[in-house]
C-alpha cells in the first residue's frame, strides 16, 4: 500500500473590496489517521458566521476522529455524522448568543486525506468549489450548490441540513496531484459552462502566484483558496 505525503500546502486569502474584513475561515487539523483541511465563507449579514465556522471546523474534526476505520466508512454514515455535529454546534451557539440560526450561517468546503491509501474524502455545504488538477487536466470534484437564485446558496444553518451535506470519496491517480478548494469569491475566474479555471486561475495554480488574482481590486467578495499538493511514496 502506498502512503501519501503532503508535499505542499498553500493557503491564500483576500478581503473583498466591498467588505470591512475577510469573513473566510481556514482550519487544518492533523492526526494519526490523516489530515483535515476546512474552508468556510461566513454568509454576508451573519453576525457570528466566522466564529460559528471555526467551532464547526473543530466539531467536524472531532467527529471524524471518532470514525474507527475509514477504509470501511460509508459516505451516508459520514454525511449524518457531519450534519449532526454541525447542527449541535449551531444549537449550542444559538443558546449562548441568543441569536437566530441565520446569524451563524456559513458555507463549508473540506478535504480529509487519510494517512494511508490513495484516496481522499470531500465534504461540501453550499457554494465554492473543490477540484483536482493534475498533468494539465482539471476535474471538478464538488460543484457549487445554489438555491432558487444563482446568488443564493445553502449553509450550515439550513434545516434540515443532512440533504445539503455532500460527502464524496475519491481515489487519486496519478502519483502527483493538486487538490484545490476555493470560496465563491473566485467564481469569476471559472468558465461558466465547464467550470474549468480560466487562464488567470490556471496560471496561479501552476505557479503559485495567487497575488495576481487575490490582489485584484475588482473582486468585491472575500476570496480564499487552499492548494494541497500530494505525492505518493512507496
Amino acid at each position: 500500500m502506498r502512503c501519501k505525503r503532503m508535499k505542499q500546502i498553500v493557503h491564500f486569502e483576500a478581503k473583498g473590496s466591498d467588505r470591512d474584513r475577510c469573513a473566510d475561515v481556514y482550519s487544518h487539523f492533523e492526526g494519526t489517521d490523516g489530515e483535515l483541511f476546512l474552508l468556510s465563507d461566513g454568509v454576508t449579514g451573519s453576525k457570528y458566521g466566522t466564529e460559528a465556522a471555526s467551532r464547526i471546523h473543530r466539531a467536524i474534526s472531532d467527529c471524524l476522529r471518532s470514525i474507527p476505520d475509514f477504509s470501511t466508512a460509508r459516505e451516508s454514515d459520514i454525511q449524518l455524522r457531519i450534519a449532526s455535529a454541525t447542527c449541535e454546534t449551531i444549537y449550542h451557539m444559538q443558546q449562548e448568543k441568543g441569536c437566530c440560526r441565520k446569524d451563524l450561517a456559513s458555507t463549508l468546503l473540506a478535504i480529509f486525506v487519510p494517512t494511508e491509501g490513495n484516496d481522499i474524502w470531500t465534504i461540501h455545504i453550499g457554494d465554492g468549489m473543490i477540484g483536482w488538477y493534475s498533468e494539465e487536466s482539471w476535474s471538478p470534484l464538488s460543484y457549487p450548490q445554489n438555491g432558487m437564485l444563482s446568488h443564493q446558496t445553502f449553509t450550515t444553518a439550513n434545516q434540515p441540513l443532512s440533504p445539503h451535506v455532500r460527502v464524496q470519496h475519491f481515489l487519486l491517480s496519478p502519483k502527483e496531484t493538486q487538490i484545490i478548494m476555493a470560496t465563491d469569491g473566485l467564481d469569476e475566474f471559472y468558465d461558466r459552462v465547464t467550470l474549468e479555471p480560466g487562464p488567470t486561475l490556471s496560471h496561479a495554480i501552476k505557479t503559485g502566484n495567487w497575488e495576481c488574482i487575490l490582489s485584484n481590486s475588482e473582486i468585491s467578495d472575500d476570496a480564499s483558496i487552499v492548494k494541497i499538493k500530494l505525492s505518493e511514496i512507496e
